[in-house]
């Protein structure tokens, strides 16, 4: 790899690592955790919960309210939540029985509509990637001479669907390939100062008393002390997963995890499926 790449490839990344920040910064804790933040109050888009606690109800008489959470699942053992999760006072737990007869036997906390009798889905593609797949199955081979007034606003559904889906993906290569490239060289900045240091788990303080001359080392020091000093080495590891896995299951058309779950995607009434 030649000196100029390596500057250009650089210059490139000093330029574009807002990207990649993650919402990471070296200032307060409210900024550096901005899923708290209240946008009039600190200009970043956050539910307000900070400010929930400090102004709108602070000095209040509190009561109980049951919060459901939809979609997305719960860490049943976070601090915050495991002595405070929602229990069905109508069961027992752990006998097997449906004893509130509700249709769910040790409904103990809520129930798991993403999973079945062998276990939970891991892994998911996304609801639009398995609508498209349907359209695909049942219109990718007809023309659209052949299609009929009765299926044409479907067919044209799925045209959009196919157009949207081709586009995702084109975009979730291009991630993984602007990853890849970033990668590269960040592993090359690393290795490099880790073999300078004499130690691969160096700190910012070493490296930032690490003396260099040669220009491209110069900008691999830069590169690695700005990715400890915003903490964005440490969100490399979820940045890969991210990119891998939307390729490798949200937009994969042959991935289907659903079979655990057993239920019939076309039936909007089905209910009695999952698993406590």
């Amino acid at each position: 790899m030649n000196k100029r790449f390596i500057k250009a490839s650089l210059l490139s990344l000093f330029l574009g690592l807002s990207v990649f920040t993650f919402a990471q910064n070296t200032q307060a804790t409210i900024d550096q955790q901005w899923q708290h933040a209240d946008y009039k109050t600190n200009k970043k888009a956050g539910v307000s919960s900070e400010k929930a606690y400090t102004e709108l109800v602070a000095g209040k008489t509190q009561a109980p309210i049951v919060v459901a959470v939809i979609d997305s699942g719960t860490e049943s053992f976070h601090e915050d939540l495991k002595m405070n999760l929602w229990t069905n006072t109508d069961e027992i737990p752990g006998n097997g029985i449906d004893d509130d007869k509700n249709g769910y036997i040790d409904d103990m906390h809520g129930w798991s509509f993403i999973g079945g009798a062998s276990g939970d889905v891991a892994q998911d593609n996304l609801e639009f990637t398995r609508v498209y797949k349907d359209l695909k199955d049942k219109y990718s081979a007809r023309l659209a001479s052949e299609i009929g007034p009765a299926d044409k606003a479907e067919y044209d559904k799925y045209l959009d669907f196919k157009k949207q889906f081709e586009e995702r993906v084109a975009k979730a290569k291009e991630e993984k390939q602007q990853f890849d490239s970033f990668n590269q060289i960040y592993s090359l900045a690393d290795n490099t100062m880790a073999n300078l240091l004499g130690k691969k788990d160096y700190t910012l303080e070493e490296l930032k008393a690490l003396n260099v001359t040669d220009e491209t080392n110069k900008g691999f020091k830069a590169l690695m002390v700005q990715m400890k000093e915003l903490k964005m080495d440490e969100q490399i590891p979820d940045w890969k997963k991210h990119v891998e896995e939307t390729l490798k299951y949200s937009y994969n058309l042959e991935f289907d995890p659903r079979s655990v779950v057993g239920d019939n995607y076309s039936d909007p009434n089905e209910r009695y499926y999952g698993n406590n």
